[in-house]
């Protein structure tokens, strides 16, 4: 459903701008990405930062398997913005008029063509990639810790929080090809130094809370 789709939209802009926010694209002086895809571009906005009473105690193991979600942006973001405005305002034309199951991909996801080049890139980077969400939007990938380092032109190091757990970091912001930097939303899964909190606090019988 729309809802559905809109939401991993959310989802990914949010995890986005934890690791590291994406404003636009800017030029990594002299860096190629790997498989021959030519000059990578590092996308824009301020660098990562560690919270408060944390450090960084040493670099990551680069042997250790991650997995990370790279996420593409929609086709026509003001397009899908009119609609998402448009299908929650009451008196709209188009409220309530949600998308069928299924139709967000032909209606808002990335061109094909988009999804195979950046799969073709991920591929040549040696990572191993899952299957493409049915919205188009998130491309499920995983490798070594070394291997994502490369191919995303980032140096991943361990760090030591206040509360004394240990967390994945990247300190830089990741790379794309240059030639998708206008679609490449963002990698979400590089950085554990945040940790997902409920919105949604259960309740048991007589309303109190659990």
């Amino acid at each position: 459903m729309m809802r559905q789709g809109r939401s991993l939209v959310v989802a990914i802009v949010l995890s986005w701008l934890v690791v590291g926010g994406v404003v636009g694209p800017v030029l990594s002086a002299g860096a190629a990405t790997p498989g021959g895809a030519g000059p990578s571009v590092r996308v824009a906005g301020p660098n990562p930062t560690l919270p408060s009473g944390a450090a960084v105690v040493g670099p990551s193991d680069a042997s250790a398997t991650l997995s990370v979600d790279v996420g593409l942006k929609p086709r026509d973001t003001a397009s899908l913005d009119a609609f998402v405005a448009a299908v929650s305002t009451p008196g709209s034309p188009g409220y309530h008029h949600y998308l069928a199951p299924g139709r967000f991909a032909t209606t808002f996801g990335p061109d094909p063509a988009t999804i195979d080049a950046t799969r073709a890139w991920l591929s040549s980077s040696g990572l191993r990639l899952g299957s493409t969400s049915p919205d188009g939007l998130l491309i499920p990938v995983s490798g070594t810790a070394g291997q994502l380092e490369r191919a995303l032109d980032v140096s991943l190091v361990s760090a030591r929080l206040a509360d004394g757990r240990v967390a994945r970091f990247a300190p830089e912001r990741p790379s794309v090809p240059a030639t998708l930097a206008s679609s490449v939303a963002g990698v979400v899964g590089l950085s554990t130094v945040a940790t997902p909190q409920a919105q949604l606090v259960p309740t048991v019988e007589g309303g109190s809370s659990a």
